[in-house]
């Protein structure tokens, strides 16, 4: 909500100050008892807020963090006038940081170029100081904007880091405090009867496939079911109806997912696709990028793989680490699974690129040398370094 004009000042401060100030609490309440419930009851919303604001905003984010700091799930504070009333908001801050153990939410800050005048460095001084792991908080300065622009830019990437462990669901956002009912033709919706299909369909859908979203999804054959993971969503199994279209139980949508009375749905083409429905709504396609099934490789195997890798591109150094029995690479800026298409061949998604990464060994079976391509052209090379 905005709140500008002459009552700016007033209704985002937390003290007297100069003399117009002190309104920030009453203003925090309004939002807190009045705003959010209406908004709550009235329309569709999922179980997790955001605060921002930018100068006197920030500051009234600031207050309100320290008053209320687990209301919000994260909170984004653009160049906050900390300097007001004395630093009295960093008083504040302080005697929160110092005594409190557990906060556990994000807070983004960050400053244009205004300099120590604003208060914001001591700010982020007093978050090194007494910050515990479970505050999980950024700072960035940015000399290149001024007072009045770097909203456009704080906005931008303070969502961007609040949401930075975000993915899109499976179906649509629930959880179990707020499960929701998925819109249906049919009052009740029922699973279908579980048929037989051929083993040979099973192994054909099983391998790996990229959804309209980007997401990489694996499918494997267990007996005479598929089982469906993601990097950013629980596995889960589905049942055939028939030899190309599977589904998921409803209860499993409704423990698992928190989804009432649906019906989520996977039909496969012949051209390597699969189309995800639920209650007859399409939610999203994906095609298979990988022709072969995936393969499953020995703790053992495993091990061989980790360790630091120095590329032909000094930039572009990774690192290989077993994360929840999966093997991940992780450069200086993303972390990906790797999908094992052959004892010394992966698929890895990262950056936004598909690339294939082999491993090749010297005569005494250590790792010698890493090709990594993409669309069968070389990229880099790499040699493993431990």
């Amino acid at each position: 909500m905005s709140s500008g004009g002459d009552e700016r000042e007033h209704n985002l401060t937390p003290t007297i100050g100069s003399g117009n100030g002190g309104g920030a609490d009453s203003l925090y309440m309004f939002i807190k008892k009045e705003v959010i419930p209406f908004v709550e009851q009235n329309y569709r919303t999922y179980n997790y807020r955001i605060l921002g604001g930018a100068s006197y905003g920030g500051l009234f984010v600031m207050n309100a963090f320290v008053k209320d700091p687990l209301y919000f799930n994260g909170y984004i504070a653009m160049s906050p006038s900390m300097w007001w009333d004395n630093q009295i908001a960093l008083q504040n801050t302080e005697k929160l940081l110092s005594k409190s153990t557990q906060l556990p939410t994000r807070l983004f800050i960050t400053l244009a170029n205004e300099g120590e005048s604003m208060g914001v460095d001591s700010l982020a001084s007093l978050l090194k100081k007494y910050s515990t792991k479970q505050l999980v908080w950024r700072y960035d300065k940015h000399p290149d904007e001024i007072h009045n622009t770097i909203n456009y830019k704080g906005i931008w990437d303070g969502v961007k880091f609040i949401f930075s462990n975000w993915s899109y669901p499976l179906v649509d956002f629930a959880s179990a405090e707020k499960p929701f009912t998925v819109p249906s033709k049919d009052k009740i919706v029922a699973n279908p009867k579980i048929a037989k299909v051929p083993t040979a369909n099973l192994i054909n859908y099983s391998g790996l496939y990229q959804d309209s979203y980007g997401r990489l999804i694996s499918i494997e054959k267990l007996q005479n079911s598929l089982v469906i993971s993601c990097d950013s969503l629980p596995s889960f199994t589905v049942y055939p109806e028939s030899k190309n279209k599977f589904f998921i139980k409803t209860e499993t949508a409704l423990n698992d997912m928190h989804l009432k009375n649906v019906l989520i749905q996977f039909e496969f083409s012949p051209k390597d696709s699969l189309t995800m429905c639920a209650n007859d709504i399409t939610y999203f396609g994906a095609k298979k990028v990988i022709s072969s099934p995936l393969i499953s490789l020995s703790e053992q195997s495993k091990k061989e793989y980790v360790g630091n890798y120095i590329a032909s591109i000094p930039s572009n150094n990774f690192k290989i680490s077993i994360i929840n029995n999966s093997l991940m690479i992780s450069t200086g800026m993303a972390t990906s699974k790797m999908y094992a298409i052959a004892t010394n061949k992966f698929f890895i998604k990262i950056s936004g690129l598909n690339l294939e990464i082999t491993f090749t060994k010297d005569d005494s079976g250590k790792i010698a040398k890493v090709y990594i391509s993409k669309d069968g052209e070389m990229l880099m090379t790499a040699n493993k370094s431990n």
